[in-house]
């Protein structure tokens, strides 16, 4: 089952639903929580989410929501929803969603709009956070000099070709005197 089922799914919400199927069918009495599945949809949301107001529509207590979500998912209902938010931008940005050039690379600040983040910084922030490197780096759009929001080759001036150098052993920073 397993390669021709793979093969015949198509994106992630459907491999979601058939590895929902495969584990209700393999444990007994599981059924998928709907009031956390609702939550998620909201969550996904390029809009900010206040979890008062979402625990509210959803019927619950503020508590509740929290501790259902982070027994679906593994975290709290804010932390899924940055993550999610992350996972959008990141997705956003590789499909050259926007960009204005027919497929071109959209600007960090456009990818940050339309993600639902408060500004660049606050994509760059949460990139650092989630990935470990910077929007450049995770984008691959390093070694690419010229474009709004690109760094330059290590070496070569510019922010990321300053701060990417570092000293060999034995030898001073750059930069030092």
């Amino acid at each position: 089952m397993g390669r021709r089922a793979a093969r015949r799914v198509g994106g992630p919400a459907e491999v979601a639903a058939v590895l929902d199927v495969f584990v209700a069918s393999r444990v007994s009495g599981w059924a998928p929580d709907r009031v956390v599945e609702r939550a998620v949809a909201v969550l996904g949301r390029p809009e900010g989410v206040r979890l008062p107001e979402l625990a509210s529509e959803l019927g619950l207590s503020d508590r509740q929501l929290r501790r259902r979500v982070t027994d679906a998912v593994g975290y709290g209902p804010k932390t899924l929803h940055a993550v999610l938010r992350f996972r959008r931008a990141v997705a956003w940005a590789r499909s050259g969603g926007g960009g204005g050039d027919g497929g071109a690379v959209p600007e960090l600040a456009v990818v940050a709009a339309q993600a639902g983040y408060a500004d660049q910084a606050h994509l760059t922030r949460e990139v650092r956070r989630w990935s470990g490197v910077s929007p450049t780096v995770l984008l691959g759009r390093v070694g690419r000099v010229g474009g709004a929001g690109q760094a330059a080759r290590p070496g070569e001036p510019g922010r990321a070709g300053r701060a990417g150098r570092a000293a060999r052993p034995g030898q001073a920073p750059p930069g030092a005197s």
